[in-house]
């Protein structure tokens, strides 16, 4: 082939290339503000006025709320993209984990909060459903998209601000403040305080492991301290029902090979726990292979979200446009609330 043929073929394999850099951001969106309305559905003042809402939040707690309005999804997965897009621009503070994510997709009729782990004390899954289908669905299912971003944002902002208030979530400040108050000669000898809460802490761990091994197309029954399907209301969840699917009853369905999580809470508790969970072809395992499996994957993830940031456009983490700051760290538990309106 002589070097004529070879140029004529080069506009063909640039065409031919361009899906793959497309599929390896798709799952990652653009952040431009704390409002970032790609749809265009925002009036221009309630999105000014949501923004510096959001600066001036994140200065005074540290709290980063972001939201962003897609027309439509490439990837139909919309807990996937909130939870790498979250975890790409880690909103929040690396120490708080305060950071919240919510998605809109217009066309594909799907919404999703994701909330990083220091916020779960008030924004559980429940309140973060109720918050959507309280302030967001009944606006959306008019097409007022405005006033539905406007009073879910406020009234997220004000849950978290409770929170604070009631002591239920730490700023840095009172934090400061919360460990000066304490008084060190009223406590008992520390020798009987660390007794004491290795002795709690072992009674409401998970039973009885917080590792579960399975085989592909396996079935089990889920047996955790402290939760009794057969009576209680307990919401249950996998955060991956392609790997695990999971019945109200605490029956657990293995469909294929990798790793997840099913997350335990009862309604009447804000309190959640987690269950990881391997599906393994060989089901004879120990902790150090599947410490090694966990490694391979966290691993894996580090370096596809390294490869996926240099086709990335928008406000990079830090310096970012129209006053926003990506976060300094903060990451997501993978879990959230969402569905359509």
């Amino acid at each position: 082939m002589n070097i004529r043929n070879t140029l004529a073929l080069v506009p063909f394999l640039f065409f031919l290339l361009c899906p793959l850099s497309v599929r390896a951001q798709e799952s990652i969106l653009t952040i431009d503000n704390y409002i970032t309305d790609h749809a265009n559905v925002i009036d221009d003042s309630t999105e000014q006025e949501l923004n510096e809402m959001g600066a001036r939040f994140e200065e005074e707690t540290g709290s980063q709320v972001v939201f962003i309005i897609e027309s439509n999804l490439e990837n139909p997965d919309i807990r996937k993209v909130a939870y790498e897009t979250f975890n790409h621009y880690e909103l929040g503070d690396k120490d708080r984990d305060n950071g919240v994510l919510f998605i809109a997709s217009i066309d594909d009729r799907l919404r999703y909060m994701e909330v990083g782990r220091g916020l779960e004390a008030v924004l559980t899954d429940i309140t973060s459903q109720h918050l959507q289908t309280d302030y967001l669905v009944p606006s959306f299912q008019d097409e007022n998209y405005t006033e539905g971003i406007k009073s879910l944002y406020t009234h997220t902002i004000e849950t978290i601000e409770s929170g604070i208030s009631e002591g239920s979530l730490k700023t840095e400040q009172n934090q400061d403040v919360s460990a000066a108050a304490i008084d060190w000669s009223a406590l008992i000898p520390i020798g009987m305080i660390l007794v004491l809460i290795a002795f709690v802490a072992y009674q409401k761990r998970i039973q009885p492991s917080s590792t579960i091994v399975l085989q592909p197309e396996e079935t089990t029954e889920l047996r955790v301290r402290g939760y009794d399907f057969s009576q209680e209301n307990i919401l249950i969840s996998s955060q991956d029902s392609r790997i695990v699917s999971v019945e109200p009853s605490g029956k657990i369905h293995a469909h294929k090979v990798g790793r997840t999580k099913i997350f335990l809470q009862r309604l009447e508790s804000t309190k959640k726990d987690y269950i990881n969970v391997v599906v393994r072809k060989n089901h004879a395992s120990t902790s150090r292979d599947d410490d090694a499996v966990l490694e391979a994957m966290l691993w894996g993830s580090l370096l596809s979200s390294g490869r996926r940031r240099r086709y990335m456009g928008g406000f990079p983490r830090s310096g970012g446009f129209g006053g926003f700051r990506g976060g300094s760290g903060g990451s997501s538990r993978g879990g959230g609330a969402g569905g359509s309106w």
